[in-house]
This record gives structure tokens, sequence and C-alpha cells, in this order.
């Protein structure tokens, strides 16, 4: 089901945030969405972390984040690769972290991808034996100095 929202670009958005987390049913706090999205780049792994920032993702309106498969180049990859879902998961965290932090409700791919940059670099650490092209590539565009460019181009080209 993850990989089928990915194959278009899907925009997650929903209720907005209202009183703190806890409890049946009650929408995570934005504060609390920032300590669950920093405790995932301590130690990015499956679990609740990452349930809970992509949940608050689809249901929040205080984040609006664009999935493009353009952008989001490793999902489309058959069979998937081992740290799909964790890579995903960091760019959707990154970009939500930006938007809360700067309180401007605006996709921000370079903010995600940058997490992408960090959370792959630390998944390196553990297995020296990881390599993902696409991801390879974007690390090279932003050593470069040319990722922000190149994600602005590709999201000005889905908005016309």
């Amino acid at each position: 089901m993850f990989s089928t929202l990915f194959v278009s670009m899907v925009m997650l958005m929903a209720q907005p945030t209202s009183g703190p987390s806890g409890g049946g049913g009650s929408k995570m706090s934005n504060a609390d969405a920032l300590a669950t999205i920093e405790r995932f780049f301590a130690d990015p792994k499956l679990g609740d972390d990452l349930k809970a920032i992509n949940k608050f993702a689809e249901e929040s309106e205080d984040c609006l984040v664009s999935l493009d498969e353009k952008i989001i180049t490793w999902q489309g990859r058959t069979p998937p690769y081992k740290y799909t879902n964790l890579l995903t998961t960091a760019f959707v965290a990154g970009n939500v972290r930006a938007q809360l932090q700067d309180k401007k409700i605006a996709d921000n791919p370079y903010a995600g991808m940058q997490a992408v940059l960090k959370v792959y670099n630390m998944l390196r650490e553990k297995d020296k034996d990881l390599q993902i092209p696409e991801v390879d590539k974007y690390a090279d565009l932003e050593k470069n100095g040319e990722l922000k460019k190149h994600l602005e181009s590709i999201a000005q080209g889905r908005n016309r």
C-alpha cells in the first residue's frame, strides 16, 4: 500500500492539530510531532516514530508534503531497497520539520532531501555496503551546491 501511494504525486494534508497529543483518537500536537521527528533522526528505524510522522503529515493542516516520484526516485524501484520506507519517511520528516519550525505551510523538498541525505549517511555508517544510486546522485548535487536548484526546477515543473 505504501508504495502505491508514491507511484504518482500525493499531497498529504488533513485536519488541524489541536491540544496535546495522547489519549483516544486525539491528534498529535506540532510540538509532539517535532519531538517525534527529532527522535527519528537520532535513531532512524521502522516503528512507532516512523508511523507517527507519516500519520501527522497526512492529518495535519499545518504542513503540505508532495511525494513526487520525480523527486523521491528511489521509491519506484522494484524490488524496493531495504531502506525505502526509512528514506521516504526521512523526506517527509525533514519537510514537515522545516514547515513547522518556519511556521510556513509550503512544500519544502529541499529540507526533505537534506534529511534523506543525513539519514542515508547514518545508515551507511552501519551498513558499509549500502549504495542507493538515486540518493547518491542527490548527494553529489548537494556537494556541488546544485541540489536546491534541481529540486525547485522539478517542483516548478509540476506546478505548470
